[in-house]
């Protein structure tokens, strides 16, 4: 199994420390507008395809080491990536390659005991 991470090009690469300890979820959004008209007609527009988004859960128990975090947060601040600016690469424990974008979560991490860091963060798949 190995370990998660985020790449680019000419960025260090960021390798979490552990594996799979925390929860995945993968919701898609639907982007459609919703109505109903005066004779009850229900009215559905698409607006365009779902957007999937990966969030990976670092709670309590599965909370971030603080080289990890530092690592994290040394990655999402280069010029090359810039938060939610430019895409990169996560490769997850099954060894799956997905262009992802920061998407949330980053600033509302908070500190634990023992220097870990715990909150969730939200990747946009490209």
């Amino acid at each position: 199994m190995a370990l998660p991470s985020f790449s680019k090009a000419l960025v260090p690469t960021m390798t979490f420390s552990r594996g799979d300890a925390w929860p995945r979820r993968t919701p898609g959004d639907e982007r459609q507008l919703v109505g109903v008209s005066e004779g009850k007609q229900v009215r559905v527009a698409t607006l365009s395809a779902p957007e999937e988004f990966i969030t990976l859960d670092f709670a309590a128990q599965t909370a971030l080491p603080s080289a990890d975090y530092t690592n994290l947060s040394a990655f999402l601040k280069n010029t090359l990536i810039n938060f939610r600016a430019n895409s990169f690469t996560f490769t997850d424990t099954d060894s799956s390659i997905k262009t992802v974008r920061y998407w949330s979560g980053y600033y509302d991490f908070t500190q634990t005991v023992l220097g870990r860091y715990q909150g969730t963060l939200t990747l946009r798949v490209e």
